[in-house]
């Protein structure tokens, strides 16, 4: 009984030694982590870089910081991922707080409390201050050193030699734009910081180029912040040698600037007006395109042909072909069967013909170039949108009728003169068998 006894409290103390094992171990492994910066004393607005590493645990966290300090890295951030605060002018903590973190070994959230490390700012002794005071080797106190330097960093006017700025100038504005045309090739940009103590940089002549240009102008505080205004110029060409297509009064484009070149055209080289120009060529159509203004300042591409404006550029799909649209031809415009018309394909309105047969209400001609380059008339059926080949229609009926009237006409005259001129041959001998009649009659 005595030995059964000695047994139980062996076991007992075993399992309350196991226990005590498996509580220390536990507690010896908990998760963690730790903040890391890679200095503790900076000068105001410098930059620290703060990392955050986990034991034992992955996750997010926010980094935060007091005393006019500013993150200016990512936030929050993975551990292991650095991040960059940048400094105030007075010392202040940088704060670590978990956000999502769960245990690297089971996956399970966990959760862990705030840490911080407080970061000290280098007096222009050179010395650090805390909270206005700092302990020396004597112990004596010095006063913190307060920065009186100027942090304005504003302009007062902002000013162009062309052109009109857009919006109206602002201090508190840093964007503007500027539409300018060809013929001015430079621009002067004046500007005049708020402050006097603050400098002005990026002001001055600035030379120009067609299409869009940004200007930056940079105002530096005495303190050393800096803003920068930004005035974004753009120049549109402004024709100076002119073509016409029939009424049309057009402009030659010489630069080629964000000009959206048709699939399937390549640069060229070309001619207008006596002027060398780029010009875009399909090889497999043939067709070469010029890109001129009009009179309404719209930017479009035209045919040209044989150094000459043809036509405007446009083109429609059709059963997923492309096609381009033609100028009529003045002798093809008379068709047989047809009358001239607007024919609508889609959004396209285009000069075609209509069917002035009514039972062919549904169809339409339309004139058009595949994508081979040849130029044919093509028949459209609305409903179905399809396009097929159209063979031009020839009345032969009505010019049968009309050769056979007139041969019919024809041989009736000339029988009627044959038959006038037999008549009076005939009277003649008649006549003159009568006489000789009498003639021997009275002789005898």
């Amino acid at each position: 009984m005595k030995m059964k006894k000695q047994i139980c409290k062996f076991c007992l103390s075993m399992v309350v030694m196991m226990t005590m094992v498996l509580g220390f171990s536990n507690e010896s492994y908990a998760a963690s982590f730790s903040v890391s910066v890679n200095k503790k004393t900076v000068s105001a607005g410098e930059s620290i870089n703060v990392t955050v590493n986990g034991s034992g645990c992955e996750g997010s966290f926010k980094v935060s910081a007091s005393g006019g300090a500013s993150v200016v890295g990512s936030n929050p951030v993975w551990t292991g991922e650095p991040t960059t605060v940048k400094a105030g002018s007075s010392d202040f903590t940088i704060t670590v707080t978990p956000v999502s973190v769960a245990d690297a070994n089971t996956g399970e959230a966990i959760s862990l409390s705030s840490k911080s490390i407080p970061i000290t700012i280098k007096s222009s002794s050179g010395s650090s201050t805390n909270n206005g005071n700092s302990s020396n080797s004597g112990g004596t106190t010095t006063p913190q050193v307060v920065d009186n330097r100027s942090k304005v960093n504003t302009l007062s006017s902002l000013t162009i030699s062309n052109g009109e700025l857009s919006p109206k100038f602002s201090s508190s504005k840093t964007s503007y734009q500027v539409n300018l045309t060809s013929e001015i090739d430079s621009l002067t940009i004046n500007a005049k910081a708020t402050d006097s103590k603050a400098t002005v940089s990026g002001t001055g002549k600035k030379a120009l180029k067609i299409g869009a240009q940004t200007f930056e102008i940079v105002v530096k505080a005495e303190n050393g912040n800096k803003k920068s205004y930004v005035i974004n110029v753009n120049v549109e060409e402004k024709p100076t040698v002119f073509t016409q297509l029939g009424e049309q009064k057009l402009g030659l484009l010489k630069s080629s600037v964000n000009v959206e070149v048709p699939e399937g055209y390549k640069e060229t080289d070309g001619e207008l007006e006596g002027e060398k120009i780029t010009t875009w060529t399909n090889e497999k159509s043939g067709l070469t395109l010029v890109y001129l203004m009009n009179e309404s300042g719209e930017k479009k591409f035209y045919v040209l042909e044989n150094g000459k404006v043809a036509d405007e550029y446009k083109t429609i799909k059709i059963d997923g072909k492309e096609y381009t649209l033609l100028t009529i031809p003045e002798d093809l415009k008379k068709q047989n069967g047809l009358k001239e018309t607007k024919v609508k394909i889609g959004d396209v309105e285009l000069n075609g013909w209509s069917f002035e047969d009514e039972t062919h209400k549904n169809y339409s001609v339309v004139y058009l170039m595949n994508s081979n380059g040849e130029k044919k008339l093509y028949s459209y059926e609305a409903t179905e949108g399809t396009l097929q080949l159209y063979t031009p229609f020839e009345d032969k009926t009505d010019n049968t009728l009309a050769y056979v009237f007139m041969g019919t006409t024809g041989l009736f005259a000339l029988s009627t003169i044959a038959l006038f001129v037999m008549h009076m041959n005939f009277k003649k001998k008649s006549i003159s068998a009568i006489k000789d009649y009498y003639e021997r009659k009275n002789q005898d």
